[in-house]
């Protein structure tokens, strides 16, 4: 899903020079990128960590102000994994993801997409200045339960940009949540649209795609996972717990690379996941 009106984008490969293509594998290698370019305003000296100039982009440590490395702007998203975990079995096919013996909690009364127990919930900030915007291209991977977004436009894969969950709906939230530094305005990219605006069936599906995220940079990207009712399918296809969704072989190297030491890609988890991969990255003006 592209967003428009910040005109047209240029990878940074070509910019830049910076990002390399790996033989057989599409995309770019953080370790390969060199250290500048990027540049911020002029006059930004100092690092913020060290009480630097409020302007100046955020930068790992040891680095010079004036070398944002872009690896630095993927790794907001990339790798990042949300998870529903099942804490005890409510039936054949669907189970609770609250402590046992907790009530569910409410939530939120005027954030739909807040409702109910939060099992992921984690805030990040783009690197960067609100004057750049930056392109993202995200492949999401997963196992997981459809939600349908009312007005979001949905592409039909998964990614769902704008809308929210209708105040009935039953089924998880998995959500991206970017709030513009300029503005203080926040728009909300559903990771599990179910393409329609009729009821998604029971049960979590394979989830793989790739979707367009424009963020500009100071912006705070976050990542959360709720359930209005605290209660999701289990890893099912539809009533049917006998072939569990694994994704295997099929996981994107990079999310692999980053998670394959915590997390076991070959086997069915006990809930509802998804991990994303930044497969490109461009500057958009």
């Amino acid at each position: 899903m592209q967003r428009t009106g910040y005109g047209r984008s240029r990878p940074l490969l070509g910019l830049f020079g910076l990002l390399t293509l790996v033989s057989g594998q599409a995309g770019w290698a953080p370790e390969a990128l060199a250290k500048k370019a990027l540049r911020p305003p002029a006059g930004c000296h100092g690092h913020r960590a060290d009480g630097g100039h409020s302007n100046c982009p955020p930068t790992k440590p040891g680095e010079e102000d004036d070398e944002l490395n872009p690896a630095m702007i993927a790794d907001v998203l990339d790798g990042q994994m949300l998870f529903a975990p099942c804490t005890q079995s409510a039936n054949t096919s669907t189970c609770a993801i609250t402590a046992p013996g907790a009530a569910c909690p409410a939530g939120s009364s005027t954030d739909l997409a807040l409702r109910g127990a939060i099992t992921t919930d984690r805030t990040s900030q783009v690197p960067g200045t609100p004057d750049s915007t930056y392109r993202l291209t995200v492949h999401v991977q997963g196992s997981a339960e459809a939600n349908v977004y009312g007005t979001g436009n949905s592409s039909g894969t998964g990614w769902a940009a704008g809308g929210g969950p209708a105040s009935g709906s039953k089924q998880p939230v998995f959500m991206i949540r970017v709030t513009d530094p300029k503005t203080g305005n926040h728009t909300d990219y559903f990771l599990n649209g179910a393409g329609s605006a009729s009821a998604p069936a029971q049960g979590v599906s394979l989830v793989d795609y790739t979707a367009n995220l424009d963020v500009r940079g100071g912006s705070s990207l976050r990542l959360v996972v709720s359930d209005p009712d605290c209660t999701i399918s289990k890893n099912c296809r539809g009533n049917d717990c006998s072939n569990p969704v694994v994704l295997g072989s099929q996981v994107d190297w990079r999310l692999a690379r980053k998670k394959a030491s915590e997390f076991d890609f070959a086997k069915p988890y006990d809930g509802q996941w998804l991990g994303l991969s930044v497969t490109t990255l461009s500057l958009v003006q």
